[in-house]
């Protein structure tokens, strides 16, 4: 693949948190494989996040156990899948709704088509937050309101919020729909009075930037019915149920349903199978079947085990790298019937 390259990790806030970070190729051992890649770059999520931290971190120890330099550069959602596709990057951490469908040319890549990317692995986990003020509880209540669903660069938020219209015998005209640019824009229509209810993830445990809304602007968390949830899944299927424990914000005294979405480390297609085999025992050596690996070292959220990528097949998002079987199968976890599900994602796949 043809590549364009910088020599600089774009890292922002991971590098306090991992001294001695750049240079280490320098010392590094030779790279094992003959047709392996002279460098490799991450398009990762902006300093500070999780998905930057996994960067840096798993940078750091391909080149310290492959001899592979790595560069990291900041880029997200479809834009990262893009770089993949393009040869700019190798890989990539989109979440299940970018993934989903590029590898089917649908959404945002319906004009280049199916992108040539495989899973890597599983990381980490975003519950989707419908969040309202002034007393609305449930999402029927939002009839006429002004609603933040439509991100330009998260699709799963309008996906999600059209399913929960359509389940309601309603339509986009039957809301006031207001377009952000992003999730502080939510926060601030909020606070404001502007927007009567919006959508903002977060982990399971929390967000700052949600709990700093909380404190400003008495928040309802609505929480969907099984039919709500049952329904949106099914319209969206990249999403999953999840549950926002009690008492994580201000005012949020119950246990709140709701859905996710996934974030995964993706890889191209054409990245050697025995360099991805060694990339994914990095990731996944140190996880049990239901353990979490030492990842949680560099982020709390980075809590992936064995079990996760197994679910991720059968939730078909979309292939896994041929490398990633291997690895999947040396850890007993690979089933026949998974190999079955593998056949028909590479089937629909580039």
């Amino acid at each position: 693949m043809k590549k364009r390259y910088t020599s600089i990790w774009v890292l922002g806030v991971a590098l306090s948190f991992l001294p001695g970070l750049m240079g280490t190729a320098a010392g590094a051992q030779a790279a094992k494989g003959k047709n392996w890649p002279k460098i490799l770059t991450i398009a990762s999520s902006p300093g500070g996040t999780a998905g930057n931290f996994l960067a840096a971190a798993l940078g750091k120890q391909i080149e310290d156990k492959l001899g592979v330099p790595v560069t990291v550069t900041v880029s997200i959602g479809a834009a990262a899948a893009r770089m993949v596709a393009k040869g700019e990057a190798d890989l990539a951490v989109p979440n299940d709704v970018n993934f989903y469908n590029a590898v089917r040319g649908i959404g945002a890549f319906k004009k280049q088509g199916k992108l040539p990317l495989r899973y890597l692995t599983f990381t980490y986990t975003l519950l989707i937050n419908l969040m309202a003020r002034d007393g609305i509880d449930t999402f029927a209540k939002l009839k006429g309101k002004r609603v933040m669903f439509n991100y330009p660069t998260a699709p799963q938020f309008m996906a999600e919020g059209d399913a929960l219209l359509k389940f309601h015998g309603m339509t986009r005209k039957d809301v006031v729909l207001l377009k952000s640019t992003g999730a502080k824009d939510v926060s601030d229509a909020l606070v404001a009075r502007t927007a009567d209810a919006g959508m903002r993830a977060g982990p399971a445990n929390g967000s700052p930037a949600i709990k700093d809304t909380a404190r400003k602007v008495d928040l309802t968390f609505i929480s969907l019915s099984k039919a709500e949830v049952d329904f949106v899944i099914k319209e969206a299927p990249y999403l999953s149920p999840a549950t926002l424990p009690a008492g994580i914000y201000k005012g949020q005294a119950k246990a709140v349903k709701t859905t996710a979405i996934g974030q995964n480390l993706v890889i191209h297609r054409d990245i050697p199978d025995d360099l991805v085999f060694e990339i994914a025992k990095i990731l996944m050596d140190s996880a049990g079947r239901n353990k979490p690996g030492n990842f949680t070292q560099y982020h709390k959220s980075l809590s992936w085990n064995l079990q996760d990528n197994v679910d991720q097949l059968y939730r078909r998002i979309g292939p896994f790298h041929p490398g990633v079987v291997r690895y999947l199968k040396t850890r007993g976890v690979w089933t026949p019937e998974m190999d079955q599900i593998q056949a028909e994602m590479l089937k629909l796949a580039q």
